[in-house]
């Protein structure tokens, strides 16, 4: 029987397969990258440079650390889109998608590194309050669909 998990993962292998070395990342955004909601995207690959910089300097290189990066472009999307009922189910459902990957690349779903690099990765994200205040109203919209 076909495992649900393996469609995300195979997304993730598939559609983020990329290798950065440290000297290939983009520059540190420092606090200039906190002072708006999306944050700063100096390499335009859909994902924050911060968030970019602590995921691949934090995991080493493979499919855990691939699905990791699926799961931040995803999550990323909460603060790229507007906050329209349709959309945010959209986002969230890929939000899932990308939160199985990284369960199913890490070997075991719902383990404690699943938990713990999924947090990591949304403490990143959520480092401002008007990140704080998005991702709040974000899921308010999500839970009353």
């Amino acid at each position: 029987m076909k495992s649900m998990c393996s469609i995300p993962l195979i997304f993730c292998l598939i559609g983020s397969m990329h290798t950065a070395f440290a000297d290939q990342l983009p520059t540190d955004p420092g606090k200039s990258g906190d002072t708006t909601l999306v944050g700063i995207d100096a390499d335009a690959d859909g994902l924050r440079d911060d968030v970019q910089r602590f995921i691949y300097l934090s995991y080493e290189e493979g499919i855990f650390r691939n699905a990791l990066i699926h799961y931040a472009k995803s999550f990323q999307k909460i603060f790229t889109n507007t906050l329209q009922p349709q959309t945010c189910m959209q986002i969230n459902s890929r939000i899932n998608l990308a939160f199985n990957a990284v369960g199913n690349a890490s070997g075991k779903m719902f383990s404690l590194i699943h938990y713990e690099s999924t947090r990591k990765v949304r403490a990143e994200f959520l480092n401002n309050g008007s990140r704080i205040h998005r991702y709040v109203n974000f899921f308010k919209i999500v839970n009353s669909e």
